[in-house]
């Protein structure tokens, strides 16, 4: 019975983090779906729009993908973050349970995943000097 309450614990965390991540990408593309709305009802009540309202449009859509480049970046920074202290845990939990070679080869295959998401978080630009790379 023990066994089952774990597994009970460790299906409903995991279907927890499931919902969260889709809340996350629903309410992303709802607000970009509202915003691209607005866009269209506001070229089709004009005929034409004047070089002020389309430099501002424009003006939008940049500060959209800077913010979407700047959110990129910083979830890349989280993660290998998390990445990187988990590998040395693993490392630690390696020598604490007496299979420290074992558990040292699955902390460097961690520790490497975390530098590819250290140089994905270096790549990604965010200044009005560059253009963005993410």
């Amino acid at each position: 019975m023990d066994g089952n309450m774990m597994g009970l614990g460790a299906s409903a965390f995991w279907l927890f983090i499931a919902a969260v991540v889709v809340a996350g990408i629903w309410s992303s593309t709802r607000e970009r779906e509202s915003k691209q709305q607005l866009l269209k009802d506001i070229i089709s009540k004009s005929e034409t729009l004047d070089d002020a309202t389309i430099a501002k449009l424009m003006t939008l859509v940049e500060a959209d993908k800077k913010q979407d480049a700047a959110s990129t970046k910083q979830g890349f920074e989280i993660a290998y973050k998390i990445t990187g202290a988990s590998a040395v845990g693993l490392v630690v939990l390696g020598v604490m349970v007496g299979a420290f070679m074992p558990m040292l080869g699955v902390g460097g295959l961690v520790a490497c995943v975390s530098y590819g998401l250290y140089l994905a978080a270096g790549s990604i630009v965010v200044d009005d000097d560059h253009r963005d790379k993410g």
